[in-house]
């Protein structure tokens, strides 16, 4: 006999097999959004984010500044790591969202746009860690918004940069 679990949200139900869990908040491990045309955005389990390069320089020191200010704030926080390639944005990158999951914080890696997501990560009431790949390209603007002088107001990046605005 295969038991069902019924979810109800405001008029809908939803029928779900037993393997359904729920939870007060996300649990602490790496995500990825994700987006559906017909149920929207949802988040995805993303392999934890491991170090397997040697580490040079004072990216760790950097790293525990930023999670140190993350602690302090009650706001958001955003940490924008910009310059030439080949300085350590990515592996400075990595070892935030190492030690964000190692201190107890759901890491979101968001690397796509897909118009309403900055609302979506908005919506998540949890203190997350959300990491950007590759923000200037996945958020470049369109070769149309560019033609119809739409830059600023419906421009990707704008919509995403409000959210390290707090």
């Amino acid at each position: 006999m295969t038991i069902v679990r019924i979810v109800n949200t405001g008029s809908s139900f939803k029928i779900y097999d037993n393997s359904l869990q729920t939870f007060d908040s996300l649990p602490i491990q790496s995500y990825i959004v994700r987006y559906d045309k017909m149920s929207g955005f949802f988040l995805e389990s993303y392999p934890n984010i491991e170090i397997t390069e040697k580490i040079y320089g004072v990216h760790k020191d950097k790293v525990a500044k930023v999670m140190k200010s993350f602690e302090i704030f009650d706001r958001n926080l955003g940490v924008i790591l910009s310059g030439e390639k080949g300085i350590g944005k990515s592996i400075c990158a990595k070892l935030l969202a190492e030690d964000a999951v190692k201190k107890g914080y759901p890491l979101i890696v968001v690397n796509q746009y897909i118009p309403g997501i900055a609302d979506y990560i908005t919506s998540i009431e949890q203190e997350v860690v959300v990491l950007f790949d590759e923000f200037d390209k996945t958020f470049e603007l369109s070769e149309q918004t560019r033609r119809d002088g739409n830059s600023e107001k419906h421009s990707p990046q704008t919509e995403m940069l409000t959210l390290f605005d707090g």
